[in-house]
């Protein structure tokens, strides 16, 4: 298939590469669409590192190819260098020149325009950034947000086709996080360009992705938009990685059905009638009742999230699952509260 028959812009097919013996990508395709971002998560060692490495040309894949802008820029046959890939990297450390000022590190790469030229895009970069009357200033003179947005302006000056983005929002604290995160949405939205971003905290990614993969141990388990992974994921692994959640037995009762503890589901599954299997319930599958009712749980843990509590709660099996309450409503720890099930997507595993 042509990866530009349906507009996408980064196409990556059967993707493997091996380091010393161990295979660090098995397999991986995916494609992402122009003007898009898309997203990695998965825990540390599973290869998204690699992986924007591959697509950026620092590795040559044993497999596959990597398609950008229709154009094929890795495979087993031969890579386009790094240089003359079009393509923008930001790193985790920054990695911003120490001797030169904040607009000398973004025009870093504008060697070949004119003095004009570069001042101008310099200028509009800074300003796109949030930086306006740093451009004087060296990176140990502004926070570490501020080099981050530096590191991005680099990145986006010389017009790149592709933007990768590692880890860019590991380093900084919660607060600068989110305001980076708000400073890159506009700067994506105004620029359009196509984007591909790694990172551990799913919260980012839900902010920023229409695509989102999980990658563990090399494989994409699945790749789509994040709504379906949070409530449709494909296998355990993607249930237990994307969101909070836990698995309550399950046996099938008749056709389509399934009978729980906390109640009994339809279902699409085609297994024979006694069979089990696990049922996949998020905490925004149940919800509080202030009085006990036909569904009852103790607290046994309470975590304070501003707006919401997030309650672990015991029910009489000795069984725990979780729920979340709007913090008005502060009940104590070993204090039993109803619950009611409201799950519209029943996800089963075997």
């Amino acid at each position: 298939m042509d990866p530009l028959d349906k507009g996408h812009f980064l196409a990556i097919e059967s993707l493997g590469f091996t380091r010393g013996g161990q295979k660090i990508l098995d397999g991986v395709s995916l494609r992402l669409a122009a003007s898009s971002l898309g997203a990695i998560v998965g825990p540390s060692g599973s290869g998204k590192t690699t992986l924007l490495r591959l697509v950026a040309g620092f590795e040559t894949p044993d497999t596959g190819r990597i398609m950008v802008g229709g154009l094929e820029q890795s495979s087993s046959r031969g890579v386009v260098p790094p240089e003359k890939r079009g393509i923008g990297v930001v790193f985790q450390e920054f990695a911003l020149f120490p001797h030169l000022s904040v607009a000398h590190n973004i025009g870093y790469a504008l060697y070949r325009k004119t003095d004009s030229e570069r001042e101008a895009r310099v200028a509009y970069l800074l300003e796109l950034l949030g930086l306006e009357g740093l451009g004087h200033r060296f990176p140990h003179e502004i926070s570490g947000g501020q080099q981050q947005r530096v590191a991005i302006g680099r990145a986006l000056a010389p017009h790149p086709s592709l933007l990768l983005l590692d880890e860019p929002f590991s380093q900084l604290d919660p607060e600068l996080r989110e305001e980076l995160i708000h400073v890159l949405r506009r700067v994506l939205d105004e620029t359009r360009i196509t984007t591909l971003l790694v990172t551990h905290h799913q919260e980012d990614a839900y902010d920023l992705a229409q695509n989102l993969g999980v990658l563990h141990e090399g494989q994409l388990l699945q790749w789509g938009d994040p709504f379906e992974l949070y409530h449709k994921p494909r296998n355990r692994f993607v249930a237990d990685f994307v969101g909070k959640g836990v698995l309550i037995p399950a046996r099938v009762v008749e056709a389509g059905t399934v009978q729980t503890e906390i109640g009994r589901f339809g279902c699409d599954v085609t297994w024979d009638v006694g069979s089990t299997c696990e049922l996949l319930v998020r905490p925004d599958d149940l919800v509080h009742v202030d009085v006990p009712g036909g569904l009852n749980g103790r607290i046994v843990k309470k975590r304070f999230r501003g707006s919401l509590h997030l309650y672990t709660l015991r029910l009489e099996s000795g069984r725990e699952v979780l729920v979340e309450v709007p913090s008005h409503h502060n009940h104590r720890i070993g204090e039993s509260i109803g619950i009611e099930v409201d799950m519209t997507h029943v996800n089963l595993y075997r």
